[in-house]
């Protein structure tokens, strides 16, 4: 089974970006553009890495994890 990687940004350039260069290197790629869509994957999918923005409206990233 693949390693599962979660990027959280509200910025959607980014993390299209992020999902390019992962993609192809054998990951199961999430994203999420808010922290709250973020604990949503979370409680559905199993993730061994979250790599997250810091500043982000509504809940940053230090609030996230």
């Amino acid at each position: 089974m693949n390693e599962s990687i979660l990027f959280v940004d509200d910025e959607n350039q980014i993390l299209n970006s992020l999902r390019r260069v992962f993609s192809d290197k054998g990951f199961n790629i999430y994203t999420a553009e808010s922290s709250v869509e973020a604990l949503d994957i979370l409680t559905k999918q199993k993730i061994d890495l979250l790599i997250s923005d810091v500043r982000m409206p509504v809940m940053d990233g230090y609030q996230l994890l």
